[in-house]
């Protein structure tokens, strides 16, 4: 079974965030979580070594999805002579001020055209950054706490992200969280960073109370 709309989030895997939640066995969360029935990854070239671990991991297993992130057109060519095939392209931290960031989706719509990636992405934390035309989808926050984008994702495929706000929801709501999220129809895909097994078994087993939703867009 594969649970298509949890999506793991890798940017924990690394110092990215913080060393103190680093994972010993990164590879093994990895594998853990597609022999579970997540198969799509998030990773990100800012993200240390996440995208060679996802990559390796494609490599052992073709199916697994790729989401990845780019700052500017060498993150591009990176990523797609790592993984070859992108399935979700990111510009990361896009803002609609930011000249460079048309000249990327222009770059993006051309490699879509010629099948070297599949969806068009951009993510952001302000819904009035939400561009439109060639992107097909945002990543953005999304949770119990943080509901901003609750309007903007009926008009656009949507990435949930800190989905748990952080580690700063209140104790009173921490076991409403996730199913919050997962019961929202509007919602394509939820980004969670796992740091455990049973981290992702909670996920999952969250998920499975849920009627099946298209993650299509």
């Amino acid at each position: 079974m594969t649970l298509s709309r949890i999506c793991f989030g890798t940017a924990g895997l690394t110092e990215y965030y913080s060393k103190n939640f680093k994972p010993r066995n990164p590879q093994v969360l990895l594998e853990y979580a597609y022999k579970k029935g997540i198969h799509l990854f998030d990773t990100a070239p800012t993200y240390g070594e996440s995208e060679r671990m996802v990559a390796d991991l494609k490599q052992k297993y073709p199916d697994v999805k790729i989401s990845t992130k780019c700052k500017n057109r060498d993150d591009i060519v990176a990523s797609l002579d790592l993984f070859g095939y992108i399935d979700i392209m990111f510009i990361h931290n896009y803002s609609l001020d930011n000249a460079e960031h048309d000249l990327l989706l222009e770059r993006l719509h051309i490699l879509q055209q010629t099948s070297k990636i599949g969806k068009i992405g951009v993510s952001i934390y302000d819904p009035k950054d939400i561009p439109y035309g060639y992107v097909n989808i945002i990543q953005a926050p999304y949770s119990i706490i943080d509901q901003r984008f609750n309007d903007s994702m009926q008009n656009i495929g949507f990435m949930a992200r800190s989905v748990f706000y952080r580690g700063r929801i209140p104790k009173n709501l921490k076991y409403c969280a996730l199913p919050f999220v997962i019961f929202n129809k509007n919602i394509n895909y939820i980004n969670i960073g796992f740091n455990t097994i049973g981290e992702i078994d909670y996920a999952i087993n969250m998920s499975k109370r849920v009627p099946t939703i298209n993650p299509e867009y």
